[in-house]
């Protein structure tokens, strides 16, 4: 039973190495991959969750929050229904050029993008932190006059500091990392002299990653749906931070993480010996979460080219 302090601080013990440098960042990129890696093999990488979306009059397009990995379905408590999802194909075979109006009954995926809204114009952006001590860079993607384009700014805490160059979309924002920099907090985006807001990215995510939807009718009125999700488990960032699995099984983390990061620390057979031990738990928590199918087995049976008599089965006879 681990956070993720706990669990870089074993991995350093283990190693002999003190919580500084290149072995502390060394630990703590082991830990979230090996934590990534028993999400997967255990098959616990989401977990389902409800989120909310208000549409605004006359908007069909919308981007949804950042931890929405796919979405089960988006249900109309007004309307006491479901919007079903439809292909694209689907979409603008029934609907080519359609500005209806109304409540919508029908959604498709538009794509994914690093924004959940776009500016209302051609907008300069602009970055402020919640923390103060946030300077590190940003960089911005996206199409400027038709052409793509890309910018960096420097983030100044909380302090708005604003790009030079006016987007009309946005496809990706995304801290960039260094060791002489600082990213702890939480960044806001806005355009259009912050009448929009285009992002939010947390704290524990470098690039958010969006899904769009659009409606079809386009909603006529403000309405707020409910999103049925499965929810991407962000990696370890705080040292509070708890692994999203079965607590009895924080100790594969460790052995994984383990397995690849004593080498660098330069103690191969325990590396070796913690990565089995680190297979082994993982088998232990798929099977705690996996069903298993049954087998059945027919004792006595044979194959016929024929179908069979055509009559019914005599018992004693055709059957015991």
């Amino acid at each position: 039973m681990s956070t993720f302090v706990d669990l870089y601080t074993d991995l350093l013990n283990l190693g002999g190495q003190d919580a500084t440098g290149d072995a502390l960042v060394m630990a703590k990129n082991a830990i979230n991959r090996a934590y990534r890696r028993t999400l997967s093999l255990s098959g616990q990488v989401s977990s389902q969750r409800e989120f909310s979306i208000t549409t605004v009059v006359n908007t069909s397009q919308y981007g949804l929050g950042p931890y929405i990995k796919r979405i089960l379905n988006i249900d109309d408590g007004a309307n006491d229904r479901q919007v079903k999802q439809i292909t694209k194909a689907d979409y603008d075979g029934l609907y080519p050029g359609t500005s209806s109006t109304g409540d919508p009954f029908n959604y498709y995926i538009l794509g994914v993008y690093g924004v959940n809204a776009q500016p209302s114009s051609a907008s300069v952006l602009a970055f402020v932190s919640d923390l103060g001590a946030d300077d590190g860079k940003v960089r911005v993607s996206g199409f400027v006059g038709g052409v793509y384009s890309h910018e960096s700014v420097t983030l100044n805490g909380t302090s708005t500091v604003n790009t030079t160059k006016s987007y009309t979309t946005v496809e990706r924002i995304t801290k960039l990392q260094a060791t002489t920099t600082t990213h702890t907090g939480t960044v806001t985006v806005k355009s259009n002299s912050n009448a929009v807001t285009v992002a939010v990215i947390p704290y524990h995510l470098d690039s958010a990653s969006h899904i769009w939807i659009e409606f079809h009718p386009k909603p006529d009125t403000i309405r707020t749906y409910t999103v049925r999700a499965e929810m991407n488990k962000p990696n370890m960032i705080n040292d509070a931070d708890w692994p999203d699995i079965d607590e009895d099984f924080h100790d594969a983390i460790l052995y994984l993480a383990a397995g690849e990061a004593l080498p660098a620390f330069g103690n191969e057979g325990l590396a070796a010996r913690m990565m089995e031990d680190g297979k082994d738990e993982i088998e232990a928590l798929a099977g705690t979460r996996v069903s298993r199918n049954i087998i059945r087995q027919f004792v006595d049976v044979t194959t016929s080219a024929g179908v069979g008599p055509q009559r019914p089965l005599i018992s004693g006879i055709d059957i015991s």
